[in-house]
C-alpha cells in the first residue's frame, strides 16, 4: 500500500453523487493548505455572525426595534474568529458540517480537478456516506494531523453504533 502523505500520490476518493459513484483523485495537505483552512474556518464565524446579523435587521419593526449596534457585533464577532481554529473543538465542529467537509474535500481534489469549484461540491454532502469518505480519506491521506485522529475516531464510532 502506497504511503500517500510521504511520497504526496493521488489518492482515489469515490462519492456518490445523484446515485453514480464518481471518482476523484485527492492529496495530502500541505502546511499552507491548513494555514488556509484555518482561515476559512475563521471566516464562518464571521459569516455566521453576519447573517444572523442580518436576519434581525430584517424581522425589526418599529414595536420590536433591534437594539443593538451591528458594527460594534461585528468587530465582536472578528475577535472571537481570532480564537476560533481547526485545531479546537469549536473549529472541528465548523469542518464536520457539510460546508466544512465540502472544504476539506474541495482543498484535497483542486489539484486533480482544477475545473471543479467549492460551491459546487456543497451539494455533494448532503448524505452521510460522502461526508464519512472524505473524513476516512483524509486522515489516511494526513495520519499526523492531530484532529485527524479526532475525525477518524469520531467516524469510526459512528460507523460501529450505525451497524449496532
Amino acid at each position: 500500500m502506497e504511503d500517500h502523505e510521504v511520497t504526496a500520490a493521488p489518492c482515489p476518493l469515490t462519492l456518490n453523487i445523484k446515485g453514480k459513484d464518481v471518482e476523484f483523485l485527492a492529496v495530502p495537505f500541505s502546511d499552507r493548505d491548513y494555514d488556509e483552512l484555518d482561515l476559512w474556518v475563521q471566516s464562518q464565524v464571521i459569516s455566521i455572525t453576519r447573517n444572523s446579523l442580518r436576519l434581525e435587521i430584517e424581522e425589526a419593526t418599529d414595536d420590536n426595534p433591534v437594539n443593538f449596534i451591528y458594527e460594534e457585533e461585528m468587530q465582536a464577532a472578528s475577535k472571537a474568529a481570532l480564537g476560533v481554529s481547526i485545531y479546537e473543538p469549536s473549529g472541528t465542529q465548523i469542518l464536520n458540517t457539510p460546508k466544512g467537509t465540502a472544504r476539506m474535500f474541495w482543498m484535497m481534489t483542486r489539484k486533480n480537478h482544477p475545473a471543479m469549484q467549492y460551491k459546487d461540491c456543497v451539494g455533494y454532502f448532503r448524505t452521510i456516506e460522502n461526508l464519512y469518505e472524505v473524513r476516512r480519506i483524509f486522515a489516511q491521506l494526513n495520519p499526523n494531523h492531530s484532529s485527524t485522529k479526532e475525525s477518524s475516531t469520531a467516524v469510526g464510532n459512528e460507523e460501529r453504533v450505525a451497524s449496532s
